[in-house]
């Protein structure tokens, strides 16, 4: 045990280095760029699900906002009709 700056106690660890046989080197030199392949691999997929998520988001928003918009227009020409048929109606009288 060390004692670090303001008395706080450190536990000292050894590092132990094992040198590999080169084929074994070789082997797990394959096994982390597979790890790595496979992580990145999987980043590109969850990016693209993300991505995808964000689309469909905005085409839902899309989708609902014209809606508002059809609603509304829908409503100003029941609005149109109404007043017009008032006034064809006072008119007929």
């Amino acid at each position: 045990m060390g004692i670090a700056a303001g008395g706080v106690m450190v536990a000292e660890t050894e590092t132990k280095t094992t040198i590999l046989p080169p084929q074994q080197q070789q082997q797990q030199k394959q096994q982390q760029q597979q790890q790595q392949q496979q992580d990145t691999t999987q980043q590109q997929i969850q990016q693209q699900q993300v991505q995808q998520q964000q689309q469909q988001q905005q085409q839902q928003q899309v989708e609902q906002q014209q809606r508002k918009q059809q609603q509304m227009q829908i409503k100003k020409n029941d609005r149109k009709q109404i007043n017009n048929a008032k006034t064809k109606t006072k008119i007929s009288i």
